[in-house]
């Protein structure tokens, strides 16, 4: 019974209390406004840091398969770069987006991409952190336009759902993260997957 116990207390905690609270998806004339509030049970300065780790974010998630600061700034903002290969329903693609990140506060960031760089006509969000309890709630505006074709047949109701699955499972993983106090640089992400 003792080593039992001593074995389960070994094991690396993987519970999440990560939960989507609310998500609204809106599309019109191409363009796409989703407004999101997540919660997680971290810290509010640990997630911050971690939305922030351009250099590493792409750990997290398969589906995002780069990301990193660039050696640029415009307007006296850094630029950021992100690699997406996902899939939604049957459709496929690679998109890559440069942009601008404009931290505004305390838990608050902006990021405007740069056009003529992205798989975007444009592409803006909004991100507000807060603290609830010893968690944090983070609130998500988006507003995009991509610069390809969208088959028809892939509405809000596709997109909003795929969004909502990844953005729960980054979520319970930077819980896992704060709980186990490893530097997302130490992540890995295949060892996490073959434990769950």
């Amino acid at each position: 019974m003792k080593r039992l116990l001593m074995a389960l207390l070994a094991v690396p905690a993987l519970t999440a209390a990560a939960e989507i609270r609310s998500v609204e998806m809106t599309k019109k004339d191409g363009q796409y406004q989703v407004r999101a509030e997540t919660y997680l049970d971290a810290p509010p300065e640990f997630v911050f840091s971690i939305l922030l780790d351009y250099d590493e974010f792409h750990r997290l998630t398969r589906g995002i398969t780069d990301t990193r600061w660039l050696q640029e700034t415009l307007e006296d903002y850094p630029l950021a770069y992100t690699r997406i290969e996902s899939c939604v329903a049957f459709f496929c693609r690679a998109l890559e987006k440069v942009e601008m990140v404009k931290v505004t506060g305390a838990g608050e960031y902006h990021t405007e991409t740069i056009a003529d760089r992205s798989d975007f006509r444009f592409n803006r969000t909004h991100w507000r952190l807060q603290a609830e309890g010893a968690g944090t709630k983070i609130f998500y505006e988006l507003e995009m336009q991509p610069d390809f074709w969208v088959p028809p047949l892939i509405g809000p109701w596709a997109i909003r759902r795929k969004a909502e699955s990844s953005a729960l499972k980054i979520a319970e993983r930077m819980e896992y993260l704060a709980a186990n106090d490893i530097p997302l640089r130490d992540f890995d992400l295949a060892a996490y997957l073959a434990a769950q």
